[in-house]
């Protein structure tokens, strides 16, 4: 009996660690995720916003395009215009 007893035990010890470890891994991969998908989105706003100056847009209508199809406010988006003008400028 107190054999049963303890393989019980241990059985719902391991079931509860796995079931704990198998969480805490899943919040790792979420969280990787979570930051591979802000870069990219970093980086597409970014070479949007080098795309319309080097395609001659105006910066204050590279900054509309940023806010109106990117969701940003326009202190969001001028840290992007700046990045991208330093860019067309070097090339030029």
């Amino acid at each position: 009996m107190n054999r049963e007893r303890f393989n019980r035990f241990v059985d719902g010890t391991i079931n509860i660690v796995g079931d704990a470890w198998a969480e805490a891994k899943q919040d790792f991969v979420n969280s990787i995720d979570a930051a591979a998908r802000e870069e990219e989105r970093e980086n597409n706003i970014a070479t949007a916003a080098l795309a319309m100056l080097d395609g001659g847009l105006s910066e204050e209508k590279t900054l509309g395009q940023l806010q109106k199809h990117w969701d940003l406010r326009r202190s969001e988006a001028l840290p992007y215009v700046n990045w991208a003008r330093k860019r067309v400028g070097a090339s030029a």
